[in-house]
Formats: C-alpha cells, sequence, structure tokens
C-alpha cells in the first residue's frame, strides 16, 4: 500500500537549531512512540568547538515539546550518525559513534536522562570497524539493542535490558 502524506515538511533544524555562531547540524536521526510522538537527534558542533549529541521532541502534530536535551560532549568534531530508537511509551536512547567509540544514551519519555552515556563497543573492535553505522531498537519492555560492523564480515550486537 502506498504511504499517504498527513503534513507538509517542516524545516526542523531551523527551531532546533544548535544555537552556535558558525556551527553546522549534521546527519540526524528520529523515532517514532506508538502514539506518534517524535525524537529527532543529531551532531552539533561550531567551528573550533567540541561537538555534541543534541535531541529535541515532538507531540503527534509536529510541535516541539520541552527544551533540546544534550545527549553528551564528544571529544572531538568527529561525533556523527546519531541512530534512535523509542518504545512504545516515548522512552527513547541514542547512540552515536565519537571516534573510536560507540555511545549510547537512554532518556525517559519527558526528556530527562535515565543515565549517563556509556560506552557500547568494547576496546578489540576499534581496529578494522566502521564505527560510522550503528543502529539502535527498543522493545516493549524497554530494552535495546545496539548494532554496528565489526569488520569486513561481522556485525556486533549488544543487547541492554531496559529501562
Amino acid at each position: 500500500a502506498a504511504s499517504t502524506v498527513v503534513d507538509q515538511a517542516f524545516v526542523v533544524a531551523r527551531f532546533l537549531g544548535n544555537g552556535l555562531l558558525g556551527g553546522f547540524v549534521g546527519e540526524p536521526g528520529i523515532a517514532v512512540d506508538a502514539d506518534g510522538d517524535t525524537v529527532v537527534a543529531w551532531p552539533s558542533a561550531a567551528a573550533g568547538f567540541v561537538s555534541s549529541i543534541r535531541a529535541r521532541r515532538y507531540n503527534a502534530q509536529g510541535r516541539p515539546v520541552g527544551q533540546t536535551v544534550v545527549a553528551g560532549p564528544a571529544s572531538s568534531l568527529s561525533a556523527s550518525h546519531v541512530a534512535v530508537s523509542s518504545d512504545p511509551v516515548g522512552n527513547f536512547a541514542l547512540s552515536w559513534n565519537n571516534d573510536e567509540q560507540i555511545l549510547a544514551r537512554r532518556f525517559r519519555a519527558d526528556g530527562r536522562a535515565a543515565a549517563p552515556a556509556f560506552v557500547v563497543n568494547p576496546t578489540f573492535t576499534t581496529t578494522n570497524t566502521d564505527l560510522s553505522r550503528t543502529a539502535i531498537a527498543h522493545d516493549a519492555a524497554g530494552n535495546i539493542a545496539i548494532a554496528w560492523p565489526g569488520g569486513r564480515s561481522d556485525v556486533l550486537l549488544r543487547l541492554y535490558e531496559g529501562p
């Protein structure tokens, strides 16, 4: 079946904005919960400054909910490739690559951090590994799974009990 357009496209970055002069907003990630509420996340940086990973929640009508949250600072300007997942009630998690690490962080449905950011990939996977493409998923119980390429022929997976 064909998809039906329910609303016009709108510029998220304009009202999300990273608030930094000369900054940029990188490739976004997005997740939708069972009620149609959305979380959009992106890497954000300004020239000469350390980048951060930011996220913003929207209701099912596309209106911003709460403030932009900062998932965590990155150690360099290379933070990128944000992946986002949401459980049915709106709790969400972000994962992103940061140099030779994959980091992740959980948030409650109201946008408050549920825990500090944590390292996903074990140190033995940083050689010959493409950390630029991670994937994250939630189940109904709040457990999360994070996967990433582990070399030329491997896909690595870590499971985390939630919430």
